[in-house]
């Protein structure tokens, strides 16, 4: 199989496999973009409607369908290079989406656990920080690291950001970084629970803190993902 760099080769491909080219082109575009599929599926649409248009007009001019589609690729360009273009917008765009939703759901997740504390009398809600309990400051630590991360994201990608020259890696990586705080303030939370569970002589009333449970798997979940594709961005564009 050709990769793009033979494409502007000639008597490489045999008249007929346009579509063989275009498709072996978006492949290796769609494998050097980053950022939110949605995203990358809507430059690959774009793109690939673009070269077929310009396909049809070098075949209106005579040429056969695998030289029409090669001169179609060569006016697009190598696709990291394509890639790259987008690169930063599309950092832009999976920054600014994660610190939103880590600034949507911290609230969720603060209320829910104090919540579940409160009605299920652990000992946080009556003052007594011990045994696993000590381990709170860690939670609030991580709160301190992710805020001010998550809102340099949200204002280096709006309008505001627009007004300064800033390297394209920062919000990608401050979105990160908020996730990774995220990551550990959840999981400490949990640990605790669990800790505690396992080591106090009462059973936990389970039900109260079942919501908190459950936001804050969801949420680790979801911050693993969006860490890992924020600071995979983030050293591309380094």
């Amino acid at each position: 199989m050709p990769r793009t760099g033979d494409l502007t080769g000639s008597g490489l491909l045999p008249p007929g496999s346009a579509d063989f080219v275009i498709g072996d082109y978006l492949d290796e575009l769609a494998g050097a973009l980053i950022g939110p599929a949605a995203a990358r599926a809507a430059i690959l649409a774009e793109i690939g409607d673009g070269i077929l248009e310009a396909t049809g007009i070098y075949r209106a001019r005579g040429m056969q369908p695998g030289e029409a589609a090669r001169a179609a690729i060569t006016e697009f360009g190598e696709p990291h290079a394509v890639a790259a273009a987008f690169g930063p917008g599309l950092a832009a765009h999976l920054a600014r989406r994660t610190a939103l939703a880590l600034l949507a759901s911290g609230p969720l997740v603060g209320a829910a656990w104090i919540g579940g504390a409160v009605l299920a009398a652990l000992p946080p809600a009556r003052y007594e920080l011990s045994g696993a309990w000590w381990a709170l400051p860690v939670v609030a630590l991580m709160l301190v690291v992710a805020a001010p991360n998550m809102l340099l994201a949200v204002i280096t990608t709006g309008r505001l950001g627009l007004r300064f020259t800033l390297p394209a890696s920062l919000p990608p990586r401050v979105a990160g970084i908020a996730s990774l705080a995220a990551i550990a303030a959840d999981g400490t939370l949990l640990g605790m629970l669990g800790l505690y569970a396992v080591t106090t002589p009462a059973s936990l009333p389970l039900l109260p803190v079942i919501p908190a449970i459950t936001l804050s798997l969801a949420r680790l979940a979801l911050a693993a993902r969006a860490s890992r594709g924020c600071l995979v961005a983030s050293a591309a564009l380094t």
